[in-house]
């Protein structure tokens, strides 16, 4: 998933009634700065693009910031009117975006009472101190940054940088008719401007691309009532194609009933050391080597990597096109492996929906940096010793001057020169390929063929295939199977969702584009009410360790005719579960079978609403084809 989430943009709803908040006010006056003569409806928009902030916190801040300047310097900032004309001036804040699939929001909850402000600014300060500290020993510039001689690549390479979940990109005007152009924040070079606008958490992703891609990114965008329309018609973040280092990774998370208790110490901290003794080593077999295996105790839960150097050489190897197959093919094949790991470590730790992994891996996923603060709990991220992990909580104000020197060391070996994993990586990964390849460069190769050979068949069948916008919409009946499968696959499972359950989240960030959803399982219970997501081809639930299902296997486990996701859709079950979504209102026409008496054109999978309905069916049955 673009997981690959794929990505969202900046929401102001988190800062729709608040106060000037230090980010947001360094970020003004940094505007005003750069361009003394904006007017107050410019500075809101720019001020809005850059750190979600709503019009109303906007004219606060233009009016502090103007008045600072002295009255003779007053109408170099501002038009002659009054603040009431100004209001009525600025636009609407536009409809704010929605968080990506990646990784499951932490809400931080609503903003407390008046009496309580003095600590909130308190807090607010001392995050703001925090960050200022990692910057001046630039922790986030070395984690953002892979040296092109380290991977020998034409270019050096940095991750994405994300404020708060939501604040994927760095915007300015565009001019014309544009709302404004963007594209997102580059970790390696951007830390303090994006610091600005960051309030608790500075996400980062576990793929770099090379510097110069960051500058083609930029497009130009409108507002719409789905948020940000962009001109090239999706998101601006990198395909696998321009990925060129990516780390192996996994997010082992708490539940969240034991993840409130850490700052308490009142969590199993033995079965939990004992799980992540039991992941290191798992990722350790997987790179061939401790020495190549990172972990760090994400508050949440904990994140183990293998270094993102250790893919480099595929990049190198292979073009955009095979490298961008390459790279998904590992994406899945991990998320396998990562579950037959979980599998071993829960049963034999008795961690079982305690402290499992999400099973979310994509391109662009987000990972809380190390000493981040924690969305909720007033902690930092930290390393874990892979050597003899432990698992403690470490609160905000605990950050020591050795602590950051440790991070910072954490930081220098993860982004160094890891190369010679990818061997190991491949041979577990492509067993069926790497036992009769040369090196792990044929074993991809070979795979690549077989890709490729797949794909062709794939696309004859397609050609085959009738599309389902050119069946007849009055076409009642078919004898044909692939007109009935292509019916059910031209129907979008997120606008299923949204009919059926009606979705939690809107503009989720997905392999299939940005306009997807996220919502609340009606096959099990979900704590945050929104830890499935879809697009228009597929559902996921990680919690279910599924990789995804269409609209039919969604209606059939949403209508309980099988019990969870992944369960197989055979004889009746199948034929219910396409009857289900006719009900939905989906126009699929009636399968005839080879003498027009199948059970599904008889209507033996309809629901009878009478007696005399029942009886009409049953009379249709005996006529049925067994």
């Amino acid at each position: 998933m673009s997981t690959d989430a794929e990505n969202s943009d900046e929401t102001a709803s988190g800062r729709a009634d608040g106060d000037v908040t230090p980010g947001v006010r360094r970020r003004g006056r940094r505007i005003l700065e750069a361009d003394p003569g904006l007017s107050f409806v410019s500075f809101a928009a720019r001020l809005f693009d850059d750190v979600g902030a709503s019009k109303d916190v906007a004219a606060e801040l233009y009016d502090q910031l103007t008045d600072d300047q002295g009255d003779a310097d007053a109408g170099d900032h501002m038009d002659e009117s009054e603040p009431a004309e100004r209001d009525q001036d600025a636009p609407p804040s536009p409809p704010p975006d929605v968080a990506p699939p990646s990784v499951e929001p932490e809400n931080a909850g609503p903003a407390s009472a008046e009496s309580d402000a003095p600590a909130d600014q308190d807090l607010a300060g001392r995050i703001t101190d925090h960050y200022q500290r990692l910057e001046n020993r630039d922790v986030y510039g070395a984690l953002g940054a892979i040296d092109a001689d380290v991977v020998d690549a034409d270019a050096d390479l940095s991750a994405l940088g994300n404020q708060d979940f939501t604040g994927w990109y760095r915007s300015r005007d565009a001019g014309g008719s544009w709302d404004g152009r963007g594209r997102p924040w580059a970790l390696a070079r951007e830390f303090g401007d994006l610091r600005d606008g960051l309030e608790r958490v500075l996400y980062a992703t576990i793929n770099y691309a090379p510097a110069p891609w960051f500058m083609d990114a930029w497009d130009r965008y409108e507002w719409t009532d789905d948020g940000r329309t962009w001109e090239r018609g999706s998101a601006p973040t990198p395909g696998y194609d321009a990925v060129h280092a990516y780390a192996p990774f996994a997010d082992v998370d708490l539940a969240d009933d034991v993840k409130e208790q850490r700052p308490a110490g009142d969590v199993p901290t033995d079965q939990l050391e004992e799980a992540l003794r039991r992941y290191v080593d798992a990722f350790a077999e997987l790179a061939g080597g401790r020495e190549h295996v990172f972990a760090l105790d994400s508050v949440g839960g904990a994140y183990l990597f293998v270094a993102p150097t250790s893919t480099a050489p595929i990049a190198t190897a292979f073009d955009a096109d095979d490298r961008a197959a390459i790279f998904d093919e590992l994406t899945d094949r991990l998320n396998g492996w990562l579950e037959d790991v979980a599998d071993r470590v829960t049963a034999a730790t008795d961690l079982a929906g305690v402290f499992e992994p999400d099973l979310l891996n994509n391109k662009n996923r987000l990972y809380k940096a190390p000493l981040s603060v924690h969305s909720s709990l007033d902690g930092v991220v930290t390393p874990v010793d892979v050597d003899d992990p432990t698992y403690q909580f470490t609160p905000l104000e605990e950050t020591s001057g050795e602590l950051v020197d440790e991070t910072r060391a954490w930081v220098d070996g993860f982004t160094a020169d890891h190369r010679d994993a990818v061997d190991a990586i491949v041979a577990t990964l492509w067993p069926e390929h790497y036992g009769d390849a040369d090196d792990w460069r044929d074993a991809l190769a070979a795979w690549l063929e077989d890709h490729r050979e797949e794909e062709a068949r794939n696309q004859d069948r397609e050609r085959q295939r009738i599309p389902s916008d050119e069946i007849p919409d009055d076409l009642e009946t078919t004898d044909d199977l692939e007109i009935i499968n292509s019916k059910i696959e031209g129907i979008a499972v997120d606008d299923l969702i949204r009919k059926t359950i009606g979705a939690a989240v809107e503009g989720e960030d997905t392999d299939d584009g940005d306009d997807g959803v996220r919502f609340d399982p009606p096959w099990r219970g979900s704590e945050s009410g929104q830890s499935c997501f879809a697009d228009s081809r597929k559902f996921y639930d990680p919690d279910a360790k599924y990789s995804g299902g269409g609209a039919l296997e969604f209606i059939a486990v949403e209508r309980g005719i099988v019990n969870r996701p992944g369960d197989k859709l055979t004889g009746d079950k199948y034929w219910r579960a396409v009857n289900a979504l006719r009900g939905e209102g989906y126009h699929i026409p009636y399968f005839e079978g080879w003498n027009g008496r199948h059970a599904d054109v008889l209507r033996l999978f309809t629901e009878p609403e009478t007696d005399d309905d029942r009886k009409r069916q049953l009379a249709r049955a005996l006529f049925a084809d067994e």
